[in-house]
């Protein structure tokens, strides 16, 4: 089983770790920085990986700055949400086929 867990945080910078097996919920929600973890809907895509992301439950509510490069990542797959949404704080991408199926 291979996967990747890729942490794209607030500035554009990426950080990625190979995975041989799913993530832990702590691990999820470390990368995010603590709190809820929540599914960001419609993510379905990193690169050319099936891919399920994550970001901060109450991110908004806490005032967490908009996360541009993960919110252009998400909007490169729902052209609908261009101007509607934006993505906060670090977002956590759990992709590979094998690694999605298992969670």
């Amino acid at each position: 089983m291979r996967g990747l867990l890729t942490i794209v945080q607030i500035g554009g910078a990426v950080s990625s770790q190979e995975l041989t097996a799913p993530p832990a919920l702590a691990d999820l929600r470390a990368g995010i920085g603590g709190g809820y973890i929540e599914l960001v809907p419609y993510f379905s895509k990193y690169g050319r990986w099936r891919c399920v992301a994550f970001c901060e439950e109450d991110g908004k509510l806490k005032g967490l700055p908009i996360n541009d490069h993960a919110t252009a990542l998400w909007h490169a797959q729902v052209a609908a949400l261009r101007g509607r949404d934006v993505l906060v704080g670090p977002v956590v991408i759990v992709s590979g086929a094998e690694v999605i199926r298992a969670m």
